[in-house]
């Protein structure tokens, strides 16, 4: 199995897609770090889902089945970034791309 792979993330409220080379053994949330600073957002502003499901910090891309050029799907989060699971926009476009 190999390391790493290409993931897409997509953003559906800005209509964006980007591809990012990751590690499939790192924790999810250093990948949001990384996402985070590309596009200029708090990463605790912003919710990631795969297959509908949200990725939580500690979950790696290998715990979550993500393979090669998969999609992570990206909205933001309402009420400033508190958690209570809403989120302003949310995608049907989930899983391989």
């Amino acid at each position: 199995m190999v390391d790493s792979i290409n993931i897409v993330y997509f953003n559906d409220r800005q209509n964006t897609q980007a591809v990012f080379h990751e590690c499939r053994t790192v924790p999810f949330g250093n990948l949001k770090e990384r996402y985070s600073q590309w596009v200029g957002v708090p990463a605790h502003l912003m919710e990631f889902r795969f297959n509908g499901r949200r990725i939580k910090d500690h979950q790696t891309l290998e715990m979550l089945g993500v393979e090669n050029d998969d999609v992570i799907a990206v909205s933001r989060k309402k009420n400033n970034g508190n958690d209570n699971g809403n989120v302003s926009s949310t995608s049907g476009y989930y899983g391989s791309g």
